[in-house]
C-alpha cells in the first residue's frame, strides 16, 4: 500500500483540528452555532481542505515558493484574502440553503457576516501558509542536503573508481615490468649459461690440444739428433705459437667466464699479470687503484679491451723499452675509468715512430669501447700511455 505523503498526513491533521475547533466551539458557544452540528462542521471543514489544496496547486503552479521573502509576502496576503472571501462565500451559501446558521449570525447582515468570516478564515489560512512555508523549507533544505549527500557520493565513488582504474593500470604496468624482467633475467642467464659453456670448452678442448702441441714438439726436439737444427727451429717455432694460443685463449676463457664479470676480479688478474711479466724480470713497479675502481660495474666488452690493452702495453714495456720501473694507474671516479702506465725505459721519437701491430690494436680496441687513447714518449725519457673510458 502507497504511503501518505507529509503534505496530506498535514492536511488530515488541519481537518481534524477544524472538526476538534468547531466541536469545542459548539460546546463552550452554543448559542452561536446552528443546531444541526455534525453535519456543518464535517462538511465546512472538508471544504475548507479543498480549498486549501487548491490553493496550495495554485502557490506551486506560480511557482511563488521560489521567490523572495519579501515577494512572497507581497503575493501571498492578497492570494490568502480572496481565497478566504471566496471560502467564505461558499461557507455562507451552504449554511443559507441548510438553514444551519445561527439567528445571531442570521440577524448581523451579510456583509457584517461575511467580513467576520472571511477575517476569521483569513486567520486560518495564513496560519495554514505559515505551517506549509515551514514544511516546504524544511522539505527544500532536506532535499538539498540529500542532493549534496548523493553529490558527494557520487563524487567518492568516482574517486574511488578512478583510484581502482589508476590501481589496475598501476597492478598491470607492475606485471609487465615483472615479465619484462623475468624474460631479461631469462636472457642473462642463458647468456651466462652460455659463456661457461663456451669458456669451459674452450678450456678443456681446446686448451687440452695445445697443451699437447706444446708438449709433443717439446718431446720430438729432445729426441732429434743435433744436427737436425731447422727441424729443431721449427718445432721451437711450433711450441712457441701453441704457448702463445694457450695464454691467448687462458684470456679469453677468463673474460667469458661470468664468474669474472666484477672489476675487482678484473684488478686481480691485472695485478697477476704484472707480477708474472715484472716480478720475475726484476722490474720494480706499483699498482695504485682507489675505492670507486672497485664499485664501477664494467661489461664484458670494457672488459676485455681494458685488459687487452693493459697487458700488450705491459708486454711492450718488458720487451721493448728495457725499463728498470713501471708505475700503473687504474683509478675510477664518476662514470669515468682512467688507465695509465708511465715506464723510465729508453722511450722512442714520436714524429718518426712507426706503428707496430701493438700500437694499432691498442688504439683499435680504444676506439671499440669510445675511449680516449693517449701516448707520449721522447728518447731516454720513457713512455706514458693514458686511456680515458666513460661508463654509462
Amino acid at each position: 500500500m502507497r504511503k501518505l505523503s507529509l503534505y496530506w498526513k498535514c492536511q488530515i491533521i488541519v481537518w481534524c483540528v477544524s472538526v476538534l475547533y468547531g466541536t469545542i466551539s459548539y460546546l463552550v458557544l452554543p448559542a452561536f452555532l446552528t443546531f444541526n452540528f455534525y453535519p456543518a462542521i464535517f462538511l465546512h471543514a472538508t471544504i475548507g481542505i479543498t480549498f486549501l489544496h487548491f490553493m496550495r496547486q495554485f502557490i506551486i503552479n506560480q511557482k511563488l515558493l521560489d521567490l523572495t521573502a519579501f515577494k512572497k509576502i507581497l503575493y501571498l496576503v492578497p492570494l490568502t484574502i480572496v481565497f478566504s472571501i471566496a471560502y467564505t462565500l461558499v461557507s455562507d451559501s451552504i449554511n443559507t440553503i441548510f438553514h444551519w446558521e445561527s439567528k445571531i449570525f442570521t440577524d448581523m447582515g451579510f456583509v457584517r457576516r461575511t467580513f467576520i468570516m472571511a477575517f476569521s478564515n483569513f486567520f486560518f489560512f495564513g496560519i495554514w501558509n505559515l505551517v506549509y512555508f515551514i514544511y516546504h523549507y524544511f522539505q527544500k533544505s532536506r532535499l538539498q542536503r540529500d542532493n549534496q549527500i548523493r553529490l558527494e557520493n557520487e563524487l567518492k565513488l568516482q574517486q574511488l573508481e578512478g583510484e581502482k582504474t589508476k590501481a589496475e593500470l598501476q597492478q598491470k604496468e607492475t606485471e609487465f615490468q615483472i615479465q619484462t624482467l623475468r624474460a631479461e633475467m631469462d636472457q642473462v642467464l642463458k647468456l651466462q649459461q652460455m659463456r661457461t659453456r663456451i669458456a669451459s670448452d674452450l678450456h678443456d678442448d681446446i686448451g687440452s690440444t695445445l697443451t699437447s702441441i706444446s708438449y709433443y714438439s717439446e718431446l720430438l726436439k729432445m729426441q732429434l739428433k743435433e744436427e737436425d737444427d731447422a727441424l729443431k727451429s721449427m718445432l721451437e717455432k711450433i711450441g712457441g705459437s701453441a704457448r702463445n694460443t694457450i695464454r691467448a685463449m687462458s684470456d679469453i676463457v677468463w673474460i667469458i667466464n661470468p664468474k669474472n664479470d666484477t672489476t675487482e676480479n678484473l684488478i686481480g688478474r691485472m695485478k697477476h699479470y704484472a707480477a708474472e711479466m715484472l716480478g720475475e724480470r726484476n722490474i720494480q713497479y706499483t699498482f695504485n687503484t682507489n675505492k670507486a675502481i672497485e664499485k664501477i660495474e664494467l661489461n664484458m666488452q670494457h672488459r676485455k679491451n681494458l685488459y687487452l690493452i693493459y697487458k700488450e702495453a705491459v708486454h711492450n714495456a718488458v720487451k721493448y723499452a728495457q725499463c728498470s720501473k713501471i708505475e700503473i694507474g687504474f683509478i675510477g671516479t664518476d662514470h669515468e675509468v682512467s688507465l695509465n702506465i708511465c715506464d723510465n725505459g729508453k722511450g722512442f721519437d714520436m714524429q718518426h715512430a712507426n706503428d707496430g701491430n701493438g700500437l694499432i690494436n691498442m688504439k683499435k680496441r680504444a676506439e671499440e669501447i669510445s675511449a680516449h687513447f693517449e701516448i707520449n714518449s721522447a728518447k731516454r725519457e720513457g713512455t706514458h700511455i693514458k686511456l680515458t673510458c666513460k661508463i654509462t
